[in-house]
């Protein structure tokens, strides 16, 4: 059984390269997979949420350790989980496995800055997610993890 963090992903035809390989910018789209889900299964905000909400979530910055070759037809599973900060962002971590765990393909980062829809960054950490974050720790806490 899989955590509600993580989602389960099989490589397509038109994910690949000509040499078989998932290529490099399909992860980003398979690591939003995995951020939305964890924005709904865990903090149970949807994206309607998120496009009616005050705010966005801008992706500001992103890196990506490719360990291991992903080929197409494998059995995956991308987790996401959210690091605990005092900072007004929201940074995410990344890990694309196998689907038994048993080997890590790719780890990845990526801080999303929280931004007014007049695009003013926003120096706070909204309360709506604030209040979402606390409520998600104490039921999921392997979903989480700390800075530094």
């Amino acid at each position: 059984m899989r955590d509600k963090n993580e989602i389960q992903i099989v490589p397509r035809w038109n994910e690949i390269d000509s040499t078989l390989e998932v290529h490099h910018s399909i992860y980003w789209v398979w690591f939003e997979e995995a951020r939305l889900n964890f924005l709904k299964k865990i903090l149970d905000i949807t994206y309607d949420d998120l496009r009616q909400s005050p705010f966005y979530l801008q992706v500001v910055q992103c890196d990506c350790k490719f360990l291991k070759t992903v080929y197409i037809e494998s059995e995956l599973a991308v987790a996401a989980r959210l690091k605990i900060t005092d900072k007004p962002f929201i940074d995410f971590e990344y890990h694309i496995w196998d689907s038994n765990k048993n080997t890590l393909f790719t780890k990845a980062n990526t801080r999303q800055a929280i931004v007014s829809k007049d695009f003013e960054v926003q120096l706070t950490m909204p309360e709506v997610l604030q209040e979402a974050i606390s409520k998600s720790y104490d039921q999921s806490p392997f979903a989480f993890f700390y800075a530094d």
